[in-house]
């Protein structure tokens, strides 16, 4: 073990991180299988058990996006990050972010999005979360194939938030005290969520910075812009 190594133990296996100015990172850790094929318009599908321990040292690619800075795109990008002031039980609040990005760029890496400084301030776990976006994440592809899911972006964040509410415990963080915060798109998300049974009991406080509901659409209108794309 690296002397400036952090290393968590969940039931999927052991994640490798880094600890540095008082902080333990974890970044790109897979909260769910790349989108390759089919997965790329369908429902995440959470990872299973890991048999050698992973490096979660650097964060991934980011999900598709059309963006002239934003150009480090992967299959790999339903991944998550944490930053924690200690690898122990203790059982601190956790900070779950939602960027935002009206719904077709950003990502859960953004410089102004890390939480070190959170974390070490108030004694918090903050946790962003890159979802698929666009096309891929917002159509509704379903009646071209029972293999494709609609809303694929908020099925992300809650194959996140159900991995948050699993494993956080093992990175410090409290999985009964889960604040879920997003901006723009993000906040759009947060107020959806707030009112989605399939959420229910994923976290237990909310904040709203920008967006809201009013940006949702119909049925009916999803499926009407899906055929104008297709």
């Amino acid at each position: 073990m690296e002397p400036n190594e952090v290393r968590a133990t969940t039931s999927l296996g052991m994640f490798v991180g880094i600890r540095s100015s008082q902080v333990c990172s974890w970044k790109g850790i897979p909260y769910a299988k790349p989108i390759k094929n089919s997965l790329l318009f369908s429902q995440p599908v959470p990872e299973t058990e890991y048999d050698s321990p992973v490096r979660a040292v650097s964060f991934s690619g980011i999900c598709p996006q059309r963006s002239i800075l934003r150009t480090d795109v992967s299959e790999n990008c339903l991944t998550l990050n944490i930053w924690s002031p200690e690898c122990d039980e203790k059982k601190r609040p956790v900070l779950f972010f939602i960027h935002g990005g009206a719904f077709s760029h950003g990502a859960g890496s953004e410089s102004y999005y890390r939480g070190e400084y959170l974390a070490k301030t108030w004694d918090i776990v903050v946790v962003t979360v890159n979802y698929r976006m666009g096309i891929f994440g917002c159509l509704d592809f379903s009646t071209v194939s029972d293999e494709f899911t609609s809303n694929n972006c908020i099925r992300d964040v809650l194959a996140a938030l159900r991995w948050v509410g699993r494993h956080i415990g093992s990175f410090g963080g409290n999985p009964e005290l889960i604040t879920i915060m997003g901006q723009s798109a993000g906040g759009t998300m947060v107020s959806t969520l707030s009112v989605m049974e399939e959420a229910k009991g994923l976290f237990q406080r909310a904040v709203i910075m920008s967006g809201g509901p009013t940006q949702l659409q119909s049925l009916d209108v999803c499926r009407k812009t899906t055929d104008a794309f297709l």
